[in-house]
């Protein structure tokens, strides 16, 4: 019962697992916390999983009131691609990764059973196998910085430059100068006069 609690969202199973946590039966109390915890789960992944998807929405809501629904449906296909391909190349660098430690857990498990291999063999093994499961979690954060929002970062500018460079920055309003704009070129060490 406990089992199918953990797989059925519907509420009247809280009282069964609140009934089975109380069970005599070892077995049945643990596999009553198990449900528990994974209906617990669930639900806020789902919850996580709504919260993305209503973000996603209100970006291609923008996008489909700038552009129309062709335009929202262009980049939603755009973007289905790209999360499928990047998915695709997550799972092909996962398993790349994840196979090597799979075989140094085989070598391990054989070792172990065998009297005649020395403990410096399974030491040797065992930094193996650390040494991946290390380049795992590289590539893994490596993923997680990839997949995070960018922060930004200000550049210094020579304001002198970019007064000179930039003839659309001097004028500002059909030619009327602000004060602010005077300043920063004052401060900049070009005069008013030249913009």
């Amino acid at each position: 019962m406990a089992n199918v609690a953990a797989h059925v969202a519907h509420p009247e199973f809280e009282s069964v697992l609140a009934k089975l946590a109380l069970d005599d039966n070892s077995r049945v109390r643990q596999a009553a916390h198990q449900a528990a915890v994974r209906r617990r789960d669930t639900r806020h992944s789902s919850t996580l999983g709504r919260q993305h998807e209503d973000r996603i929405n209100l970006v291609l809501d923008d996008i489909a009131s700038r552009f129309g629904t062709k335009g929202r449906d262009a980049v939603k296909r755009a973007a289905e691609q790209i999360a499928n391909t990047f998915a695709r190349e997550l799972y092909h660098e996962v398993v790349k990764l994840l196979s090597p430690v799979a075989v140094s857990a085989d070598r391990i498990r054989t070792q172990v059973l065998d009297p005649n291999v020395s403990p410096d063999a399974l030491a040797e093994e065992a930094a193996r196998m650390e040494r991946r499961v290390t380049q795992l979690r590289g590539v893994l954060d490596a993923m997680r910085a990839y997949t995070a929002q960018p922060v930004l970062s200000y550049k210094p500018e020579a304001l002198r430059d970019l007064f000179r460079k930039r003839p659309a920055i001097r004028r500002v309003g059909g030619g009327v100068r602000t004060d602010y704009l005077v300043r920063a070129a004052q401060a900049a060490g070009v005069s008013p006069a030249n913009f």
